[in-house]
């Protein structure tokens, strides 16, 4: 199952069937009447004494071993420990961006410097010294969208591109990646690139073994669309 968020309303939909229903809805103020907040998608949190309210807890990107991760533009990463409480800067700055959780790793990007953080230590490490704008993390490989060259994509294990169209987002699919372009999708492996759909993605979310799930607009509304690996493409309108 997957869930969808259009703006106060939260959506669950079966990825087989893509029958979609409403699965709650969202307040900054859990108190509001017919609303869920918080308090009532984390009760944990509430019950180790942790205020909800705070303004740390904008986005939950992720958990790792008791401990749940939340991204805020104004603050960076915070932990949060669910047995006790006790709240921890995990990365401090405004212009932490993409935080994202593989193995015991969190990969992020700092004014787009791309950093691994070692969750169990706290360690950061720079990745490259190119200037990223996206990334994707598979079982054998780190890639990345390299803004200082044409948004071309590199791999962490080799110095010139392994995808030379400008991209705007990219993500992984098992060991393999998917990169929205001005062209279209792609779907790249270490010997070939495939042009899978032309249509012009606003943004790129994720891929599985059947689907690339993704948005685009059309009569200025947007849709969230989902493509299987031949090309043929599905709308699925959230209202």
């Amino acid at each position: 199952r997957a869930y969808i968020q259009n703006e106060g309303t939260i959506y669950e939909m079966n990825l087989k069937t893509l029958e979609k229903s409403e699965f709650a809805k969202i307040s900054t103020d859990y108190n509001s009447d017919g609303f869920l907040g918080l308090e009532d998608l984390v009760p944990s949190l509430s019950g180790a004494g942790v205020d909800t309210n705070m303004s740390l807890l904008s986005y939950l990107e992720g958990g790792y071993k008791g401990r749940l991760y939340f991204s805020n533009i104004e603050n960076g990463i915070s932990e949060y420990n669910i047995s006790n409480g006790t709240v921890n800067i995990l990365v401090a700055g405004a212009d932490i961006t993409k935080f994202k959780i593989a193995g015991n790793f969190g990969y992020y990007l700092n004014s787009n410097k791309f950093m691994k953080i070692d969750l169990d230590t706290g360690d950061e490490t720079l990745l490259t010294t190119n200037l990223v704008s996206d990334y994707a993390v598979t079982d054998e490989d780190i890639f990345y969208i390299n803004q200082m060259d044409k948004n071309y994509v590199y791999s962490l294990d080799t110095s010139s591109p392994v995808f030379s169209i400008p991209c705007k987002g990219i993500c992984a699919n098992e060991n393999n990646i998917v990169c929205s372009t001005a062209k279209g999708i792609f779907k790249i492996t270490h010997n070939s690139s495939d042009l899978i759909t032309k249509e012009n993605t606003e943004k790129l979310y994720s891929a599985d073994e059947e689907y690339i799930y993704y948005s685009t607009y059309q009569n200025d509304a947007e849709y969230l669309k989902i493509c299987n690996g031949i090309g043929i493409s599905e709308k699925i309108e959230i209202k």
